[in-house]
């Protein structure tokens, strides 16, 4: 019998297939790669692959790539703008912003999410799953992080299905 992995790696290639209509090597061997990294992220752990928890983890995929592309833009149009005006006033600081997430891993693309934004950057993370992340100003970013931290959280817990809003993973 073929496993549910198989299965949703099979799904998710002949997907990307049909979508793209070039059936090369090239195309089959990067669809086949792509289903099974797909497959793989969002594999339950512990249960089998439910293919009707599929539409909304890939839904929940593209709306956290959204929101992380617009950080990335927001923040470096404020960035630009705070170089070109050379604001003085600025307070940088290290915040502390608790993840919100049970897993390492939805800690680690929490992590990368704030990192990649210009203006902030992730120094450490302690055990309890807290993100200290450095800011150029601390009073905006204070602001709005932990909005925009429990936002990504509530994404990543329908992607990576046990990395769900919480204190410390089990």
């Amino acid at each position: 019998m073929i496993g549910p992995f198989v299965k949703a790696a099979a799904a998710l290639a002949g997907l990307h297939l049909l979508l793209t209509g070039n059936v090369e090597h090239a195309n089959v061997a990067a669809a086949v790669f792509m289903g099974c990294l797909v497959a793989f992220l969002l594999r339950p752990r512990g249960r089998g692959w439910g293919f009707a928890r599929m539409p909304l983890a890939l839904w929940a995929i593209f709306l956290y790539l959204v929101l992380i592309l617009w950080d990335v833009i927001g923040s470096g149009l404020w960035v630009a703008r705070l170089i070109l005006t050379r604001r003085p006033a600025l307070r940088t600081g290290i915040l502390a912003i608790p993840s919100g997430c049970r897993s390492e891993l939805g800690r680690a693309l929490s992590a990368h999410a704030l990192t990649i934004a210009p203006g902030e950057m992730v120094v450490a993370i302690d055990e309890d799953g807290v993100l200290y992340t450095h800011c150029l100003d601390a009073d905006a970013a204070e602001i709005y992080a932990r909005e925009h931290q429990k936002r990504r959280c509530r994404l990543l817990s329908r992607i990576i299905p046990n990395s769900g809003e919480g204190a410390k993973e089990a």
